[in-house]
């Protein structure tokens, strides 16, 4: 990240792909919500998610849980973005 802070712009811990996607308190926001609203366990990191866990879902599942964990790694992504880019921080998680 040359150029700039190494920081989360949005809870100032330091910044990589698992805090961002697992560890950041939006992401923690998000799959916990997600977790309640289904009943399940949430991910510990990409390779968790990857490994073990999308095991927990029956195999006709799969293929829609990986769409869905995509469409939150990009809705992660965007919201992290504009913290960095646009000095934008959401006022609700929600």
């Amino acid at each position: 990240m040359e150029g700039r802070d190494s920081k989360c712009n949005l809870c100032g811990f330091d910044e990589n792909i698992q805090h961002l996607f697992f560890e950041c308190c939006v992401a923690r926001f998000v799959w916990n919500t997600m977790s309640m609203t289904f009943n399940f366990q949430p991910p510990k990191s990409t390779s968790h998610m990857f490994g073990s866990w999308i095991r927990n879902f029956v195999p006709g599942l799969r293929k829609q849980i990986i769409v869905w964990i995509a469409a939150i790694y990009w809705v992660l992504w965007l919201n992290r973005n504009e913290a960095v880019f646009q000095n934008k921080i959401a006022n609700s998680y929600l």
